[in-house]
């Protein structure tokens, strides 16, 4: 091998080794911890660390529950050390390692589902003690001792060699590593110079607007409902259908309101090319809420009444923000009213409560152009309306006395526990009903997320009559987690 060959496979090397050696050193300059230490401890320290904390936490379950039931108090004041000591379990038996993380589907133990579905009935239910007890101790007793079935099990489906260990490793060290962070800013701030492109997961529309990539993947990909489709993909309608099924049998209805992305309701701003004068939107959902409709599930179509909105769009009073992937408090609104709309064909007796509305300016800098990194798209000030009931007081979800409950994505959430607060969805929809409601949020996991926290809290579904269940049109094929068959 000649020098010249000697000098490159040595510089190579180098280049290799300088991510790593710098964010060794920046570990060590600032005293955080250095990533593929994480490994080593996952490999050694970690399975021994998640036996012992399954052993004192199920110990401490048990006694604690002993505890209760020797006093026989369920109020929620008595019930809390032993809601901590379940919550220390299941979060020592989900949470494996520094990078992998069980979701309810994933959780085999069904005494665990079992145990967290009757503690929630407790309070309101004490019959339920005498199922709790025997499970109880059963979990004292399965996760008492060292488990060598358990310690496999960890490191075949769970450990480093793992493919759900490796991807959330590498999407860190990418994310983390300083090296990375400088040069990606360069190299965005490069490209948006040079071509005007402002990166992989933004699209620039007609005068400065940003989409974000899924919602634009989400209408030139094919439908989640195409039969050239992987059979391995999830199919949602099949999924809604399962979750209708379950609140069923505890006497609930569903409605499904599908939210059109950005680039359904305003193509032409996405690009100058696309004629936008049919009025017919440009999107898969409609064969979704066909389908869904077929198959017996109420839902609410948005996208006429908005395309129709639309036509009012004056002062730059869009029904959608400039550079973020969400609605304009009008949007919001408007959607408020559509839905508000059905439930009141549906004749159900709601409890009522009266609001009214307030108008105040709120400043909104878009999440797409967070995701550029580029410091060249203002924020935007939009006109908002905070809904307060009777006395003045801000809306908020009353869990015990609605009838309804909303589950939804950040497109429940903004405007809503975001600045100003109770301006959003979720409180309009409130005012248009003249009721309370409740919910359950998760941005970006309104597709399995939601669900998986309404399993866990099933509690909330006591006296509802009616679940909306709210996401945005992209999650019907990139929705976080899938969409997972979650069991009620």
């Amino acid at each position: 091998m000649n020098r010249i060959a000697i000098f490159f496979i040595i510089l190579f090397v180098g280049i290799l080794c300088v991510p790593a050696s710098t964010q060794l050193f920046y570990s060590l300059n600032k005293d955080v911890a250095f990533q593929p230490l994480d490994m080593i401890t996952d490999i050694f320290k970690t399975p021994f660390k998640r036996e012992s904390d399954l052993r004192q936490a199920s110990d401490s379950l048990n006694k604690t529950w002993q505890s209760v039931l020797n006093k026989k108090e369920f109020d929620a004041l008595s019930l809390e050390p032993v809601l901590d000591a379940f919550r220390f379990l299941k979060t020592s038996y989900t949470n494996t390692n520094s990078y992998t993380t069980m979701d309810s589907s994933s959780i085999k133990d069904q005494d665990l589902l079992k145990i967290e579905s009757l503690l929630s009935e407790l309070e309101d239910n004490p019959s339920v003690s005498d199922s709790l007890t025997p499970l109880i101790k059963q979990a004292s007793l399965s996760y008492g001792s060292f488990s060598i079935k358990r310690l496999a099990e960890y490191y075949w489906h769970y450990g480093f060699l793992t493919s759900r260990y490796w991807r959330p490793y590498e999407k860190r060290l990418e994310d983390e590593n300083k090296v990375t962070q400088k040069s990606r800013v360069l190299i965005q701030r490069s490209f948006w110079t040079l071509f005007n492109e402002p990166g992989e997961k933004a699209f620039l529309g007609e005068d400065d607007w940003l989409f974000y990539r899924d919602d634009v993947a989400y209408l030139t990909m094919p439908s989640p409902l195409d039969k050239n489709r992987s059979k391995h993909l999830d199919n949602p309608v099949k999924e809604i259908v399962a979750f209708q099924k379950d609140l069923q049998k505890k006497g609930i209805e569903l409605l499904v309101v599908i939210i059109p992305g950005k680039p359904s309701i305003y193509p032409e701003l996405l690009t100058s090319s696309w004629d936008s004068s049919s009025g017919v939107p440009f999107t898969h959902s409609q064969d979704v809420l066909n389908a869904l409709n077929e198959k017996g599930i109420k839902t609410v179509d948005l996208y006429k009444p908005f395309l129709e909105a639309k036509k009012e769009d004056q002062d730059s009073n869009y029904l959608y923000l400039y550079t973020d992937t969400h609605w304009t408090p009008r949007g919001a609104k408007l959607a408020a009213s559509v839905v508000a709309e059905k439930v009141r064909s549906m004749e159900m007796d709601l409890p009522v409560n009266y609001y009214k509305e307030d108008t105040t300016l709120v400043e909104r800098v878009g999440d797409v152009a967070v995701m550029t990194s580029l410091p060249v798209f203002p924020s935007q000030w939009v006109k908002a309306y905070p809904v307060k009931d009777s006395s003045g007081v801000l809306y908020k979800d009353n869990y015990r006395q609605s009838s309804i409950l909303i589950l939804g994505d950040s497109f429940s959430r903004i405007y809503q526990t975001d600045a100003p607060r109770s301006a959003g969805f979720i409180s309009h929809l409130a005012k248009e009903l003249n009721t309370p409601l409740s919910s359950i949020v998760s941005d970006g996991g309104a597709s399995t997320l939601v669900r998986e926290t309404l399993a866990r809290r099933s509690g909330v579904l006591k006296g509802k009559k009616l679940v909306i269940w709210e996401f945005v049109e992209r999650d019907l094929r990139f929705g976080a987690e899938g969409w997972k068959r979650i069991s009620l």
